[in-house]
């Protein structure tokens, strides 16, 4: 009898705990919450507007270019060993910087003409652009947006982009280093953050004109 009345309080209280569980996390820490991929869309419109804010003639010659809708996903995991991990999804990429070129191309054209006219002194027609874009080796201005792929050689940009250092959650502060043998410290690269289901806001508390507009504040979806 004891032991039926033990066995049904044990039940119970192992019920409780998992009712307690699934509304508290079962008291798991924010590096707990934190664990995993998380997913965030790079506007390539607030690029290159911070891109542009230093090249006057270059704002000026691409002040009429729409960037709208281009854009790529960078991917944020955070790992259990407490190092994460920064990195741009090729394919989105790739497909971003295509379409650049192709919104590029016009204004391009633009800059060629505009650089031939001065250096002959005289206006210069369509036909006459068309004719030195075959001089080039090039049938079609999407060739040239082709070549322009190939110099940007988005891979090798991406590559260059990729970070990974260690993490630290303190007081609602992200602290991260800059490389896996980096010590974090309190010179360390600082963001606010918070956590909300499977959505994650980090706002930069480093100085501000050392951090463009579109990296000040950035949204995460939990992906994994």
């Amino acid at each position: 009898m004891k032991t039926n009345r033990m066995s049904r309080m044990l039940a119970l209280a192992l019920a409780l705990i998992m009712v307690l569980c699934a509304f508290t996390g079962c008291g798991k820490k924010n590096e707990d919450q934190i664990v995993g991929k998380w997913q965030s869309s790079l506007k390539f419109s607030d690029v290159m507007e911070e891109a542009l804010k230093q090249e006057e003639d270059a704002a000026e010659l691409f002040a009429d270019a729409d960037f709208s809708g281009i854009e790529m996903l960078m991917v944020m995991e955070f790992k259990e060993d407490g190092t994460y991990a920064l990195n741009f999804d090729q394919a989105s990429g790739e497909e971003a910087v295509k379409k650049m070129a192709e919104v590029l191309i016009p204004n391009l054209k633009e800059l060629m003409r505009k650089e031939v006219a001065s250096s002959t002194g005289s206006d210069v027609t369509d036909e006459e652009l068309d004719s030195m874009l075959s001089m080039m080796g090039m049938e079609s201005w999407d060739d040239f947006g082709d070549m322009i792929m190939k110099e940007i050689n988005p891979s090798e940009i991406f590559s260059e982009a990729a970070a990974e250092g260690k993490y630290m959650l303190k007081d609602g502060k992200l602290y991260t280093s800059n490389a896996l043998d980096e010590e974090i410290t309190e010179q360390s690269d600082i963001d606010l953050y918070e956590l909300s289901g499977n959505t994650l806001k980090l706002t930069s508390q480093q100085n501000q004109e050392d951090v463009p507009d579109f990296m000040k504040e950035i949204t995460f979806t939990r992906v994994g």
